[in-house]
């Protein structure tokens, strides 16, 4: 479970959330560490790019790894809820109503989600 890059999502990480969201990085080439990086400083990015837009590049370079599912999620409940971090915005009874209406507009998730759940299973090498 990580973040999301959505077109909505985005907006929020950039101006709202301390740490980059960076889609020109390429995370499958190693190069050296950017000085004057934080070492929790994470791109927010890195999942889309993976197992979205580097997709086939991931599989070809881990072919162990078979991706079992891949589902977007959390529109609006993820950032009512504050995070990690920040107070929660809903009210506890607001919840289930909230993520049920997420579940209508499933169609939209490319959209809107704040959250990626991949789940990888390594094979035999």
């Amino acid at each position: 479970m990580s973040n999301a890059g959505s077109v909505f999502s985005w907006s929020v990480y950039h101006f709202l959330h301390s740490e980059p969201v960076d889609f020109d990085q390429d995370p499958l080439v190693l190069g050296p560490m950017q000085p004057g990086r934080k070492p929790f400083d994470a791109n927010q990015a890195i999942s889309t790019i993976l197992f979205e837009r580097s997709s086939r590049r991931f599989h070809e370079l881990y072919p162990g790894l078979k991706k079992l599912r891949h589902h977007r999620l959390a529109f609006f409940a993820y950032p009512l809820s504050g995070g990690f971090e920040h107070p929660s915005l809903m009210p506890t009874w607001m919840v289930h109503p909230v993520l049920a209406f997420e579940r209508l507009l499933g169609v939209l998730s490319r959209y809107l989600a704040f959250r990626i759940l991949v789940v990888l299973e390594k094979g035999s090498p």
